[in-house]
């Protein structure tokens, strides 16, 4: 910064002009300098930050099942808000990875039935599928999008067939509708 020992010795009230490898000083900087070199770190950690893949999540059950949603996320329940949505469909309907990820959870729950949590691959999100006929996945497999993980079911608390499906971003429980398109 253009700036000799004696006057940063004398800046930084230090009684000698040696100065010792990693020591912390204060140093004498315009503003048009400190401007110029905030601009520098910032394009270089915008240049560094990794752009985060897009992906195209599917549907987690065929065809159209806009008219299927029962309950939606946030709709009061006999449990409380609703932390995901209800779908009903056919016994033993194909259900589907939405994404590519790693199940972190396969196994019975008394409300959810036969419940699978996969963890998406590259983010914070997790996607639960539950009340489902079956475990055909274990805990720690990886599984691609598109991949049958088990099949519309019964179980738990569930009234009738049906899937409940629900999204977290990290442990926050977040609207499925704002990732999948069921419409289409």
């Amino acid at each position: 910064y253009g700036q000799k020992v004696e006057e940063l010795a004398q800046f930084n009230r230090l009684t000698s002009n040696n100065l010792a490898e990693s020591q912390i000083i204060k140093i004498r900087i315009s503003n048009e300098i400190l401007n110029k070199k905030n601009k520098e770190l910032t394009l270089r950690k915008v240049e560094n930050v990794k752009q985060p893949n897009i992906v195209k999540f599917i549907k987690p059950i065929s065809g159209n099942i806009s008219g299927n949603v029962i309950t939606k996320f946030g709709e009061q329940t006999a449990n409380g808000k609703s932390k995901g949505i209800n779908i009903i469909a056919n016994e033993g309907s194909a259900v589907e990875s939405i994404a590519s990820g790693k199940v972190v959870f396969a196994g019975k729950d008394v409300r959810f039935g036969n419940l699978l949590i996969v963890e998406l691959a590259d983010s914070n999100l997790f996607v639960a599928y539950a009340h489902l006929q079956d475990l055909i996945i274990q805990k720690g497999a990886n599984i691609v999008q598109g991949q049958v993980i088990g099949h519309v079911g019964h179980t738990g608390d569930a009234q009738q067939s049906m899937l409940h499906f629900a999204i977290r971003e990290g442990k926050l429980a977040v609207d499925p509708l704002k990732y999948v398109d069921i419409n289409n």
